[in-house]
């Protein structure tokens, strides 16, 4: 057998063949104090807790419904903006120029 084999030459890090058949284990964070990484963690869901997120404004249900309207009008205009880019039929451009008319025309009316 090799030096090498019997885990002389290796860092202790790298299991040998001699470890691995003796039930040793060696982890790569071996000598590294456990729970730090738990207490960063920690620290960071209280600091989430004790700080109010703005984002999170409790609205009423009249105004949830109009944000959701309002979003799904902005998704309808994304999308007939890129239909419009890839149009060739002249037809179909003025379909989706009018689309796009009415969808900015219902958004304006929502504010």
């Amino acid at each position: 057998m090799t030096q090498a084999m019997e885990g002389g030459s290796f860092p202790q890090s790298v299991p040998t063949f001699r470890h691995m058949m003796s039930g040793i284990k060696i982890g790569y964070n071996s000598r590294m104090a456990r729970g730090w990484e738990s207490k960063a963690v920690e620290e960071q869901q209280a600091e989430a807790r004790s700080k109010p997120d703005p984002a999170k404004v409790r609205l009423e249900p009249a105004q949830v419904a109009k944000e959701k309207e309002r979003q799904g009008l902005l998704l309808s205009r994304q999308r007939v903006l890129q239909q419009l880019q890839a149009a060739q039929n002249s037809f179909h451009r003025k379909m989706l120029e009018a689309a796009l008319g009415d969808l900015e025309a219902q958004l304006a009316r929502l504010g």
